[in-house]
Order: C-alpha cells, then structure tokens, then sequence
C-alpha cells in the first residue's frame, strides 16, 4: 500500500513541476521527421524521440520511433476532442521570409498575405494582439518561418473532454 501512495505522490510531483518541451517537425523524402525534446526539470534531466511518419499508397501510414522498425497506424474509431477547451495560447509571434527567385513582386505580396493571415490565426487563438513579421527575399527562393509562443495544456479539462467523449460514445 506504501509504494501506491509514492507511486502516486511521484505523479502528482511530476504533473505539478515545470516542464519545458521543445518539438521540432519537418518534411524529407522519407516523409514526416519529427524530433520532441522532453526536459521535465528544465534542463536537468532530458530525453529525445525522433521519428518517421510516412504514407505507403495503397497500405496507410507507417511510424518509426528512435530508428526501430516501422508499424502500421491502426485507424481507430476517432474520438472527438474539443482541442480549444483545454488548451491555452499565449504571446504568439512570428518572423520569417519568402521569395520567389526572379519575381520581387510576388514576393512583396505573398509575404504580406501570409503576414495577415498568421496575424488573424494567431488572434483567434490568443485573443489579444499578436504580430507576425514576414519579410519579403527579393534575390533568391526560399521560404522560412520561425513561430514562438506558450502552448498550455490543463490535464483536468483534458481528463474532463475525455470522459465526456466516451460519454457521447455509448449513447
């Protein structure tokens, strides 16, 4: 009975303690590379996952964590989460640019609609002013976006949404 009051008061500890989670995604010929880095004492202690989500035409989708052998997604029945109720935003922001090569024009005006675009998203998320600066490259193609911000999760609304869902479920 003692190693269940740790086990659960190492959980709790561990619930309330600061995190810090660094995620990285990128597309590659493989396909989806990811790479999230968990710190959960800053940066005292930390482990990395890096892996491979790719589509096979025809088979699905395949995942490979840590450069083990690849496994089939199973479709489940989806279960329908409100990702807006237990999420909060805070101070998002981004820089970037984009260019097209020999077109200055079309560089000047596809980054000023990207610009507003992630402007109003990242309104509608936080609720308050939010900037986006995407600066156009006249000499050269290239694309590049950096987004910053604080992404919180609440585990009870979370743990609530889920049980709600099962709910709706067996009706």
């Amino acid at each position: 009975m003692y190693w269940f009051t740790a086990a659960l008061a190492i959980l709790l500890f561990a619930v309330l303690i600061n995190k810090k989670v660094c995620a990285a995604a990128g597309l590659s010929s493989k396909g989806l590379d990811f790479e999230l880095k968990i710190y959960p004492f800053y940066y005292a202690l930390g482990f990395t996952i890096r892996g491979v989500v790719r589509r096979v035409p025809g088979e699905g989708f395949y995942v490979s964590v840590n450069g083990g052998r690849p496994k089939k997604i199973k479709r489940k029945k989806r279960m329908r989460l409100n990702f807006f109720r237990f999420t909060d935003f805070k101070e998002l922001s981004a820089s970037g640019t984009i260019g097209f090569e020999g077109r200055p024009d079309r560089s000047v005006l596809v980054s000023g609609a990207l610009g507003i675009l992630l402007t109003q998203i990242f309104v509608l998320l936080t609720r308050k002013r939010s900037e986006a600066r995407i600066a156009p490259d006249l000499e050269r193609s290239s694309f590049a976006l950096n987004v910053e911000g604080i992404i919180s999760v609440s585990p009870g609304r979370l743990i609530k949404e889920i049980i709600k869902s099962k709910g709706k479920e067996k009706e």
